[in-house]
């Protein structure tokens, strides 16, 4: 009959264990939590073009993405556009973000100008209007709840009062919120001939490509881009600026799990060092005694980790409540590669503690 050496000397200090458990339950949750974070960040940094209702996106040269760039366009190009063979729709859209006081508090909010009931608005409303005239603003839920704001209250910006007729939802991103109005007000800022974007939806049949290289051969200093790339390209702004900071964190989250799995398992085995020589005078190989050791520390990350991911989910719902302007998106991919980080700890926290018991002598056993 197999003895469970491992298991045995794991759980004979049940005290040891929690730490080790615990240890490595931190360690998953803000490996989870993060890269929750990140995804949905990088959702919401490309929420807005993945919803809107156009193929193509035309903006000024060397502006790839809404937020990074900025792109100023003449509105006297949407009726030669217009004509083109495969374009069905072609819409005037104008972004740029601004710095509002609300009631003493700053507000970053993108402001949007579209032509009501075309492309380019919420696609998800809580609750009033979608379609903003003169003088009328849809503001996204985030700000309304940030600010303590209700339907039909009044907000200033560029000395411009609008009244919020809507409320919009997953219009926000980390820094900001999105804030949607008539296209002819926000031209008052920009020009009357001028515009950010424009929008092109094609012709049922039509090959989209073939669009494309028509209105990039007939205008000069401007870049066409499918909605699929204008929307990696603004996720890549999170991507290029937050991802590498995430990075470090969850690396050294990893080396906290490891150091403390390291460390319990390293003082486990030292309480029982004679045991050890015991199995190894008795005729124990290397590789037993290493797969002893790297059992306790199987065992103690893969606890561990059931614990990190059940609290990831109910942290998850704790940020999302408290810092409204933060979405984690969770996948199965994400849990996946916390448990392989689980079992890598494992495997590098055994390392220290079975070179330990490879150098026992066996004399020592009969060692008084």
């Amino acid at each position: 009959m197999k003895v469970p050496v491992a298991r045995r000397n794991l759980f004979s200090d049940r005290i040891r264990l929690a730490i080790s458990i615990g240890g490595v339950a931190v360690a998953i949750l803000l490996i989870i939590v993060l890269l929750g974070i990140y995804s949905g960040s990088v959702k919401q940094m490309s929420a807005y073009v993945d919803n809107v209702d156009a193929d193509l996106w035309i903006a000024q040269s060397g502006s790839p993405d809404m937020l990074h760039s900025f792109s100023v366009l003449s509105a006297g190009m949407i009726d030669p556009i217009g004509r083109l063979d495969g374009v069905q729709q072609v819409y005037p859209l104008t972004s740029r973000t601004t710095l509002v006081d609300i009631d003493g508090q700053k507000n970053s909010l993108i402001l949007v100008g579209y032509e009501p009931g075309a492309a380019g608005g919420p696609w998800s409303m809580v609750e009033g209007r979608s379609d903003p005239g003169p003088g009328e603003i849809v503001c996204d839920r985030v700000t309304m709840k940030t600010n303590n704001l209700q339907l039909g209250d009044s907000i200033e910006i560029d000395d411009k009062v609008y009244e919020i007729v809507g409320v919009s939802d997953e219009t926000t991103i980390m820094v900001a919120q999105y804030a949607f109005v008539d296209i002819g007000e926000a031209r008052r800022t920009l020009g009357e001939g001028l515009v950010n974007f424009i929008l092109v939806k094609t012709a049922p049949g039509a090959d989209g490509e073939q669009v494309r290289r028509e209105i990039a051969d007939s205008f000069t200093d401007v870049s066409v881009f499918t909605k699929q790339e204008f929307s990696e390209n603004n996720a890549a702004v999170i991507r290029v600026g937050i991802l590498p900071i995430l990075a470090v964190v969850v690396v050294i989250a990893f080396i906290i799990g490891v150091a403390i799995v390291g460390l319990v398992v390293y003082s486990a085995t030292l309480e029982k060092y004679r045991e050890y020589g015991v199995l190894k005078a008795v005729g124990a190989s290397d590789g037993a005694l290493y797969r002893i050791v790297l059992e306790q520390a199987v065992i103690s990350s893969l606890l561990g980790f059931v614990v990190g991911a059940l609290a990831s989910l109910w942290m998850a719902r704790i940020i999302s409540r408290v810092v409204v302007q933060i979405d984690v998106a969770f996948s199965w991919e994400q849990f996946a590669s916390a448990f392989g980080a689980a079992i890598v700890m494992s495997v590098i926290a055994s390392y220290v503690p079975a070179r330990k018991i490879n150098n026992i002598d066996p004399v020592i056993v009969f060692k008084g």
